[in-house]
């Protein structure tokens, strides 16, 4: 589903207002932070090779980029795509793999928590980023 909103999103504050690639706060957000630890973790593609993120290339690294790499602050590319801020704040356990905001799929928490599901957001700056959803 592709949402155009009345004002564009052109902040990194804005960004970090609406889409969000980390664990929230267990302390204060106990509900977010168990929903992101249940629907919006990328799973290893060795455990679930039926997600098709394994590159055709020799290397076999994710064609999704996970895990991600740590960033203090959300910045936007020259191509209009931002990367998320990932603090890598948090780590835990799931199953035998430890975990943190490197695996985190880019989310709104208030849909994530509300909707208990997989809902992957994305904020799409610039109109090449968002043209295949009118083809």
């Amino acid at each position: 589903m592709l949402v155009i909103l009345a004002n564009r999103v052109l902040s990194v504050d804005r960004i970090d207002s609406i889409v969000s690639a980390e664990f929230p706060d267990p302390a204060t957000h106990p509900d977010q932070h168990n929903a992101v630890q249940e629907f919006m973790l990328h799973s290893p593609c060795d455990v679930r090779p039926h997600l098709g993120c394994r590159s055709s290339s020799l290397d076999g690294t994710c064609k999704r980029q996970f895990p991600k790499s740590a960033l203090n602050a959300t910045r936007i590319r020259h191509d209009g795509f931002p990367e998320y801020r990932r603090r890598m704040r948090f780590q835990g356990r799931d199953g035998d793999r430890m975990i943190s905001d490197e695996w985190v799929v880019p989310h709104n928490p208030y849909l994530v928590t509300r909707y208990r599901c997989h809902i992957n957001c994305e904020v799409a700056g610039h109109i090449r980023s968002c043209k295949y959803v009118y083809k």
